[in-house]
């Protein structure tokens, strides 16, 4: 190819330098993007991104023991829940940014003032350091709070009507008063006078409490067993023993597994063996009369909060049921256990 010469070689010669290097720029811009770009989205939820790292996190967490198709699905299903609610906390000013770069700054941001207060000797509520899981369950669930308070009243609104039917529906689960129940107790103790446990004294109350299970099996009545078994009967270890309202906090403090398999009876019914401080136990339920329930007056409070929650829930439902996803085939597809 012939040079050209004179003056004009120099200014024939700059825009064709100019236009090389402007293309190779362009092309090692677009290198360099596709080499840093280290967290492609999976999906993206309303437009907003579903990075692949935030991805993996939900994934990971959920795929224990699932086929990888299964277990995609559901990270899937649970990440466009949470990235709807996180556009929701946008929407409504609870929440200025919801990438995820932006919360990994956050959670960096957190753990080097957590850091700094400890070296200064200042007082910290929590863990001294976050790990990722904790720290965004943490600002998420607090942005709920956040966002259901916000929206209480307005987009999140009941009758008090609707409020009485729901409190009606769900009374007997959250609001039953404790039952009075009324039982017989056989109590094997493997500690002695001073509180020492041995190996060879469990087992020997082990034996013991499977020979009551086999004669009260063989026709044996309770009543009579509970009299010959029966040892170190006291005010702290009573052949019959009462739970009601009155003392059911210390009872779930004491007695809790006696307390949950009494509840689990009906008049007549015996246990199987339960094992408890240091004693093994089977009990008889001889009487058991309902006491009601809380009247809504006493709760309300509590029900007002949990109506709320279920007409966020439903809103988020609605929102994730209208929502428009676009996935990522490629960056979804490679992602496996």
């Amino acid at each position: 190819m012939a040079r050209i010469k004179g003056k004009n070689s120099r200014l024939t010669s700059t825009p064709v330098k100019a236009a090389a290097l402007l293309a190779i720029s362009v092309l090692a811009a677009a290198a360099f993007c596709i080499l840093w770009d280290k967290d492609p989205y999976v999906a993206k939820v309303n437009g907003e991104q579903l990075t692949e790292r935030e991805f993996r996190y939900r994934y990971n967490r959920s795929g224990d023991g699932e086929a990888v198709e299964t277990a995609r699905e559901n990270a899937l299903k649970e990440s466009i829940r949470i990235k709807v609610q996180q556009i929701l906390f946008l929407d409504k000013d609870i929440q200025n940014d919801i990438s995820y770069s932006s919360f990994l700054d956050d959670l960096e941001r957190e753990n080097k003032r957590r850091k700094n207060a400890i070296e200064r000797k200042q007082v910290i509520y929590g863990p001294v350091q976050f790990n990722e899981r904790d720290y965004f369950e943490y600002v998420f669930s607090n942005n709920v709070t956040a966002v259901k308070e916000k929206m209480k009243g307005r987009e999140l609104h009941f009758s008090d009507d609707e409020l009485v039917k729901f409190y009606e529906t769900i009374k007997s689960e959250y609001f039953k008063n404790q039952d009075t129940i009324r039982i017989l107790r056989i109590s094997i103790p493997y500690v002695d006078e001073k509180g020492n446990v041995t190996e060879a004294a469990r087992k020997d109350a082990k034996g013991k409490i499977e020979q009551v299970e086999r004669r009260l099996e063989n026709g044996e009545k309770f009543e009579e067993l509970a009299a010959e078994y029966n040892t170190g009967v006291s005010m702290g270890n009573p052949v019959e023993q009462v739970f009601d309202s009155s003392s059911v906090r210390f009872d779930m403090q004491v007695n809790a597994r006696i307390l949950q398999e009494a509840r689990r009876l009906q008049a007549g019914q015996v246990s199987g063996i339960i094992e408890e401080n240091s004693y093994f136990y089977m009990i008889k339920c001889i009487d058991r009369r309902s006491m009601g329930y809380k009247q809504l007056e006493e709760v309300k409070g509590q029900v007002e909060t949990l109506l709320l929650d279920k007409k966020y829930e439903e809103l988020i439902d609605k929102l994730v049921e209208k929502a428009e996803i676009e996935i990522n085939s490629k960056i979804y597809s490679r992602i496996m256990l």
